[in-house]
């Protein structure tokens, strides 16, 4: 009875130590998809700027119906 309750403790804790490291993997991939998802929006506020920048600059020109 003393073995199965060792070998039942060590499956237990090998079950443990693996979803600490599964656990761990999402933790990392979580913070990875967050850094990305923040530099998309730094992105598309750049582009956002260029575009009204681009549209300022359009304006001046003047198109005749000629």
């Amino acid at each position: 009875m003393n073995v199965q309750i060792a070998t039942a403790a060590q499956e237990q804790s090998s079950v443990a130590e693996e979803i600490n490291r599964s656990i761990s993997s999402i933790a990392m991939v979580a913070d990875k998809t967050t850094h990305a998802a923040n530099d998309a929006v730094s992105c598309t506020t750049a582009i956002q700027t260029s575009m009204n920048q681009l549209k300022g600059l359009i304006s001046r020109f003047k198109v005749s119906n000629r």
